[in-house]
């Protein structure tokens, strides 16, 4: 026998065998990760069928993890973040008792209560001229520049395009996660042609997750489908379809939330329905 043409053969066949199996692994794993351009047909003329309106196109094929959120609210520590946003600056009023805080430097001031922040400029608006007003686009990309500079991490914030309002800039911000918005936690956003002039609202920042990697989420297949039994939303034309998170807006005077995975479906009007990942209910925004 020739142990040598035998041997080679062999380290073939384990060679052959493993790509195999590592091939069988992966279809598994996309087995959970996606759902089937088969489903996602189904789905649409399933709703056409009963008055609904989608594209194909906008249902995401992919499965989003089961977790949590964790949030930390950025006031946990009023002077840290009056460090980062002030620098030098006067505590002009500090009641422990009703959470009241206000700091004032040179240049602005920053106000927090259980209702949110304030952070403002000492100085007059600058508005762009009319004939010069940057494109809400060029503007988001600006926006985020300077908050950058005032310490929010750009990767963890997504400005809205918004609209000029004479000569200011006015947006809303929402905190990311891997990419994926955090919504019910938002700040609003005034800039002049010199830069953000005021910031006021809520803010936290994603801290950890908790998994429950045993139980998936509902398939947006499913949620769709769901629609057709909604009286409120009948001959609906669904234009956006996003997986994001959601925060209840009863904990944001809390130092610590949780943001759970959701379901937003917008219709052609700009209307947004939430609903629950995991229960498959509509909740309020």
């Amino acid at each position: 026998m020739n142990w040598g043409r035998a041997k080679t053969i062999l380290i073939i066949l384990f060679l052959v065998t493993d790509i195999f199996l590592s091939y069988i692994l992966v279809q598994t794993k996309m087995g959970t990760t996606r759902i089937s351009n088969e489903t996602i047909l189904t789905t649409v003329q399933v709703l056409e069928k009963n008055g609904l309106t989608v594209s194909k196109d906008i249902i995401p094929n992919r499965r989003p993890d089961n977790q949590n959120v964790v949030m930390r609210n950025i006031f946990d520590d009023t002077q840290e973040i009056a460090d980062i946003l002030l620098g030098e600056y006067e505590v002009t009023k500090q009641d422990d008792g009703q959470h009241i805080y206000q700091y004032t430097s040179s240049r602005a001031e920053l106000r927090s209560s259980d209702e949110g922040f304030i952070f403002t400029l000492l100085k007059s608006p600058v508005p762009y001229v009319k004939e010069k007003e940057p494109t809400p686009e060029d503007m988001q990309t600006k926006v985020l520049d300077q908050l950058a500079k005032l310490g929010f991490a750009k990767k963890e914030i997504f400005v809205d395009k918004g609209h000029m309002e004479e000569g200011l800039y006015r947006s809303f911000a929402v905190p990311l996660y891997r990419g994926m918005k955090i919504y019910g936690v938002s700040m609003e956003i005034v800039a002049d042609s010199e830069g953000v002039v005021s910031l006021s609202g809520n803010w936290f920042k994603p801290e950890k997750t908790e998994s429950y990697e045993k139980e998936q989420l509902l398939d947006i297949t499913a949620v769709l489908t769901g629609l057709i039994y909604r009286e409120d939303c009948k001959n609906m034309k669904i234009s956006v379809i996003e997986s994001a998170y959601h925060v209840s807006g009863d904990y944001l005077n809390s130092r610590e939330l949780v943001a759970v995975p959701v379901y937003i479906i917008q219709d052609e009007k700009g209307n947004k329905v939430y609903f629950d990942a995991r229960m498959g209910n509509m909740i309020a925004e």
